[in-house]
């Protein structure tokens, strides 16, 4: 073999071998999952919007079952709260592993034509130290994701078709390491304003304006699977007496 082809041969074959390697694959984005039925200050023995703050059952409580469209709650089930404007928190503690910005996105039912207002703050979790972060959602003008969407949209939508309601909205907030409480708390809204159903909560790294970016069909979802949180609900079949006596609403098996 000639010199010189057996030197570009030998020189060429690192290069080859570079190029023939996968490319390394994306960091996935810090995700910290809060499902807002499970916040302290939610009435688990409470059903549908109160005063306070309650669970929503997918399948009987929720705006879905009253409207033609659709809705997929994150482990079927919401925290629901009124219309109305007297005070009423949820909360929970959470561990932020790494400091820099993040999106603070809120998953709910959103049909048209009504504000949902509510506020997120977000400080220390001992309570010493103003909040880091502290803003107002649910507001009808407010950019949400919604479904179907690829790209955030202001205002109501309604499809010929009926109305399609679950939307995400989404805030950059600044992070330390550290444990935080992040509280929710209904706002007053302006009229006409709707009862909250609140699904749940993702602080991610991930700065997209979608909340779902990699599969934006539908809000928040991809992002809650790709976290990876997995659940198990258990019921007993054995009808209580309060159940015999008519005297509590008994669930179907989930």
């Amino acid at each position: 073999m000639h010199k010189l082809t057996r030197w570009f041969i030998l020189a060429a074959a690192p290069l080859l071998a570079l190029a023939a390697e996968p490319p390394a694959p994306t960091p996935e984005p810090t995700r910290i999952v809060v499902e807002c039925e499970d916040m302290q200050g939610v009435a688990q023995d409470k059903f549908g919007p109160g005063p306070g703050w309650q669970v929503g059952r997918w399948g009987q409580d929720l705006y879905q079952n009253m409207t033609f469209g659709g809705v997929w709650a994150s482990r079927l089930r919401v925290a629901m709260t009124d219309a109305g404007d007297n005070p009423a928190e949820m909360a929970a503690e959470i561990d932020v592993p790494v400091a820099g910005a993040y999106k603070v996105w809120v998953k709910y039912e959103c049909p048209p034509f009504f504000n949902y207002a509510f506020g997120v703050k977000i400080g220390p979790a001992d309570g010493k130290g103003p909040p880091v972060f502290e803003k107002g959602y649910g507001l009808r003008e407010s950019p949400k994701h919604f479904s179907f969407n690829n790209k955030p949209v202001k205002g109501d939508l309604y499809w010929n078709w009926g109305i399609d309601h679950d939307a995400a909205e989404g805030y950059e907030a600044r992070l330390a390491k550290g444990r935080y409480r992040i509280t929710v708390s209904k706002s007053k809204s302006p009229a006409p304003g709707g009862a909250r159903s609140l699904d749940a909560i993702l602080i991610t790294s991930d700065l997209s304006d979608l909340s779902s970016p990699r599969s934006p069909r539908y809000p928040l979802l991809d992002e809650l699977r790709r976290a990876n949180h997995v659940y198990f609900r258990f019921q007993s079949r054995r009808r209580s007496a309060a159940h015999r006596h008519g005297l509590e609403p008994l669930e179907p098996p989930v």
